[in-house]
Parts: C-alpha cells; structure tokens; sequence
C-alpha cells in the first residue's frame, strides 16, 4: 500500500491565501498533516480535530442532505421509502451524531466521530434549541417529501438521472 502524502501545490487560491497569512495557509493546508492518527504530535492532532468541527446548523444541513441523497439513491434503484421509514432513520442519525459529539469522541477517532463547534466549546445550549435543530431536519425531509421536485423526480424514468 503506497503511504498518502501531502505533496506541495500551488494555485492561484493557495496563492492568496499565502500572501494574506502565512500562519493561515500553514495551518490550512500543513499544520494538520496526519492530525487523524492517534500517534500524530498533539498539535497535528489538535489542528486537525478544530478543522473538523461543524456548527449546529451546518451539521443539520449535512445530515439532511445525506438523507435525502439515501432517498434518491433508493429510489433510483426500485424502493421508494416511505416518510416514517425516512423520519427513523433521520432520528437515529441525528442522535448518533449528537451523542458521539457531545462524549467528544471526536477526539479519539477525528475521521470517524461527529464533531460540533458547541461540543468542544461547551456552548450552553438548552435541550429546546437542541430539540428546535432535530424538527428544524425533521420540517426539512417532511417537506422534500411534499415537493413537487419529489414528485417530478419520481416521473422521471431511472436511466435518465444523472445521479
């Protein structure tokens, strides 16, 4: 097995970045290197696991897309999953995912575990405004569910999708 390697790169992004920080583009792009091995020095490490963290919200956004790329994907292949169905599996996720966060167990496995900005920061957020995130995804699947995009994707015949 060849070892993964971060090779030196340059483009006009990386560029701008360079010249507006030379400690931004360090951390950016090196600082981080191997930062997911549990034997890598503790800065590699700490970049790494802080590049990883995700807010509240960008995480529902993340996780509703996956769900809804799972309903498209079933329904590509012949099974169109019911909402209920879709409802479970968007709770069970979300709870894994907020419960590997909130045990910081990001921090042992930072490639593997779920990991928020208010976990690691210790944000005082009330069990409402977790619970107005969860109905914040559940509103989200119930109404791609009521779209009228769903619906005319399912008219679509399968081999024309280009997903």
């Amino acid at each position: 097995m060849t070892d993964f390697k971060n090779k030196f790169s340059w483009s006009k992004s990386r560029d701008s970045l360079f010249n507006e920080c030379k400690r931004k583009y360090y951390y950016n792009h090196y600082g981080f290197w191997d930062g997911w091995d549990l034997n890598s020095p503790d800065k590699a490490r700490q970049i790494y696991i802080l590049k990883q963290l995700i807010t509240k919200e960008i995480w529902i956004g993340q996780v509703v897309h996956d769900v809804i790329k799972n309903i498209l994907s079933q329904l590509k292949i012949g099974n169109e999953t019911s909402l209920n169905y879709t409802l479970n599996i968007l709770k069970k996720r979300l709870e894994k995912d907020f419960n590997e966060s909130k045990s910081k167990l990001y921090q042992r496995f930072p490639k593997k575990a779920n990991a928020l900005f208010e976990h690691e920061y210790e944000s005082l957020i009330s069990k409402d405004g977790w619970e107005e995130q969860f109905k914040k995804a559940e509103k989200c699947i119930i109404n791609f569910y009521n779209s009228d995009t769903y619906r005319k994707i399912k008219e679509i015949p399968k081999e024309n999708w280009l997903f």
